[in-house]
């Protein structure tokens, strides 16, 4: 596996674990504790956190290492 590869699924990790994070917060009674524009906003990058992953994804499936 080249080293770009295993930073780009590194990557991945982290930026899951992150996802899961946000997600679990999300869907706390501690989002209440925030204005609506933050809440959001919030819920804006969640999105665009799992469209990241998702393209992290494909591209660890075409590297082609099992």
């Amino acid at each position: 596996m080249e080293e770009y590869q295993q930073r780009v699924i590194e990557e991945k990790i982290q930026l899951d674990e992150k996802l899961l994070r946000l997600h679990n917060f999300l869907s706390s009674d501690k989002l209440k504790d925030l204005d609506l524009d933050d809440q959001n906003l919030l819920v804006e990058q969640e999105h665009a956190m799992k469209i990241y992953s998702i393209i992290l994804w494909n591209r660890i499936n075409r590297f082609g290492v099992k």
